[in-house]
């Protein structure tokens, strides 16, 4: 897990790296690097927030570099500048969060930009055009006594996040508008590696997808609201391109962002937080849901059990790390 601090007095920004391991998974101090001085923190850039876990360690990003950081926390070495690799394209206008993704050995990476969908080989420096977006300036004309509080001066339509998928060839990414930072997202594709379409859908209230692997095969889980507000969860097969509908808790859906704060324990049974119990009623705001049922179950462990550790991630800016029952 990792934290990023900000120091007012001395104007200094950390990253501090945590590592919980069994038994008790107390989160335990591991690595710490400065970032440069700041006035604000939020000028701060930065274009893979989550440290990515590959081959023999770890790829973070600071002030526009890529690091390694070997798995044993020991020594953390600079692997490419993006500033100098994408150019003006590291500025990313939508504003959203996982705009990057790269492979397990570190090779390729994906980026969303304002000319749409980038591969880029990071030995060469390479980049291939994956999917096309729109973006155009405009100037913004105000009537008097208008208020230019968020509003944008351009137009945006593209992919806005992006993930590569277990195999490290197929990919899914969702599209947007220029207002996707703030939850307008129009629409999920998923493609395999040659470019062929697996999976494509566009609805006004499309919220996110996960990766979920079981012993057989790989899915991706896409949630979205219908237009009677009914919660659905579609999960693709990858091997077969096989399409199965489910209803998903409402508890997943968190407002405010266009995301499900959800893990899976396997390709059949969600592990969320349901904060909608109704007070008094239970002290485990921890839920299990099965999709093939419908049924829910609070998760709990009665007498020994083994422990596991899974993180539940927001939208890419934040993370619930969660020790449950296996």
């Amino acid at each position: 897990m990792v934290s990023e601090c900000y120091f007012s007095d001395e104007k200094l920004q950390q990253k501090i790296f945590f590592l919980a391991k069994a038994p008790d998974f107390v989160p335990r101090e591991v690595f710490r690097q400065d970032y440069k001085i700041y006035d604000d923190p939020e000028c701060l850039e930065s274009r893979m927030r989550r440290p990515k876990l590959v081959d023999g360690g770890y790829i973070y990003e600071m002030e526009g570099v890529l690091y390694f950081l070997n798995e044993d926390f020991q020594e953390a070495s600079p692997l490419f500048d993006l500033h100098q690799l994408m150019g003006d394209l590291y500025s990313f206008s939508p504003g959203t969060f996982r705009t990057c993704d790269v492979t397990t050995d570190a090779s390729r990476m994906l980026a969303c930009t304002d000319e749409g969908l980038y591969e880029y080989d990071l030995g060469s420096g390479k980049r291939t055009m994956l999917e096309p977006a729109y973006f155009a300036h405009h100037e913004i004309v105000l009537e008097e006594g208008d208020c230019a509080c968020g509003a944008r001066d351009f137009r945006f339509s593209g992919p806005v996040k992006v993930n590569y998928g277990p195999d490290g060839q197929s990919y899914a990414f969702l599209t947007g508008t220029e207002e996707a930072d703030w939850g307008d997202i129009t629409g999920v594709v998923l493609r395999a590696g040659n470019g062929k379409t697996l999976y494509q859908k566009e609805t006004e209230n499309m919220y996110d997808f996960k990766w979920v692997e079981s012993e057989d095969t790989v899915y991706l889980a896409v949630f979205y609201v219908e237009g009677n507000g009914k919660k659905i969860l579609e999960r693709v097969d990858l091997n077969t391109g096989e399409v199965m509908a489910f209803e998903a808790p409402n508890a997943v859906y968190w407002g405010g962002n266009a995301c499900c704060v959800v893990g899976f324990l396997d390709e059949d049974r969600l592990l969320y937080i349901n904060y909608e119990k109704e007070d008094g009623k239970s002290k485990n705001v921890f839920e299990v849901y099965r999709l093939s049922s419908g049924e829910r179950q609070d998760a709990e462990a009665a007498g020994e059990a083994d422990w596991e550790l899974m993180v539940l991630d927001v939208d890419g800016y934040d993370t619930y790390s969660v020790w449950y029952p296996n």
